[in-house]
């Protein structure tokens, strides 16, 4: 017991600056590592409207399964939907489906869509967005002042387009 004392003694500094970054690391890392494990699997079919919320910051859209999240994907060139809020509530399986993007140059997503650390995965995307000779692919057709956060996204196949410029 006194060995323990004069350790404390000698090194209750150093000691108290490790609890104090573990705690810290603990706080600040925690949520960067956990992910939500809850999940639905999408049938392919694509809802027709939002069930929940109104599209305020206060009270976003609630995109709860694979079906309305193709609604915000089908609608995002949608005026009524320009400048909205969205939450995830749920991690979707796309069941291997094609999530298509809908818009080309002109029209854009300009929002804030909060993953809430949940993931979407599993699903193809095959179309293109032709913009200037350039074939882009992705989730979301051009994105203009939009924030996209707290998302995870995996286990998605790009099926790209064979170009001929010979044409």
């Amino acid at each position: 017991m006194q060995k323990l004392k004069q350790l404390w003694h000698k090194y209750n500094l150093y000691f108290i600056v490790f609890a104090i970054i573990l705690g810290l690391s603990i706080i600040v890392f925690w949520p960067t590592y956990t992910e939500n494990v809850t999940s639905t699997v999408w049938d392919g079919t694509i809802a027709a409207s939002f069930n929940n919320g109104t599209g305020t910051q206060e009270d976003p859209y609630l995109i709860t399964n694979g079906n309305e999240f193709a609604y915000f994907i089908a609608n995002e060139n949608n005026a009524t939907y320009f400048n909205k809020y969205y939450k995830l509530t749920n991690n979707i399986d796309f069941n291997g489906n094609e999530l298509n993007m809908t818009g080309n140059d002109i029209n854009s997503f300009s929002g804030h869509l909060d993953g809430q650390g949940y993931t979407i995965f599993n699903f193809k995307i095959n179309n293109y967005n032709l913009d200037n000779n350039i074939y882009e692919y992705g989730l979301f057709s051009n994105l203009v002042n939009a924030t996209i956060e707290n998302l995870n996204i995996h286990d998605v196949t790009l099926e790209l387009t064979s170009i001929n410029n010979n044409s």
